[in-house]
């Protein structure tokens, strides 16, 4: 139903949603940038800085929406692709962050993005109205 109310398809969501968790993730071997987090409190202030930089970089641009991520992934869907992002993150070797985490954590912070995802697509709606 929300994809129909919000006119966007859910496979974009589920790309979008990795791609948001990609980005405050830089420490993970199969997408990061090389950095480092060891322990749990490394991983939280990785993903906190991230999240500080994308916020500031939403004031800085006004209500117009930022570039989304683009598909550069072999895989076939956002859904396999948030798939295979939430599998490296819960792995044996994964996020010492997510690792300290139990199933009812893990699913607040993933109701938590979907408020984002919903603001965002809030703005994305009301910058699309007043620019036809």
């Amino acid at each position: 139903q929300a994809a129909r109310e919000w006119d966007f398809c859910m496979d974009d969501a589920f790309f979008q949603a990795s791609v948001k968790v990609r980005g405050r993730t830089p420490y993970m071997p199969a997408w990061g940038d090389g950095s480092a987090a060891l322990t749990c409190e490394e991983a939280q202030a990785h993903w906190k800085a991230r999240k500080a930089m994308e916020k500031a970089e939403k004031t800085t641009q006004g209500t117009e929406p930022g570039q989304l991520g683009r598909r550069t992934t072999q895989l076939n869907s956002g859904q396999a692709l948030l798939i295979w992002v939430v599998d490296g993150l819960t792995a044996t070797e994964g996020c010492p962050w997510t690792r300290t985490m139990q199933t009812g954590h893990l699913l607040k912070f993933l109701q938590d993005e979907c408020v984002e995802v919903e603001q965002e697509l809030r703005l994305v709606r009301a910058y699309d109205s007043t620019t036809r």
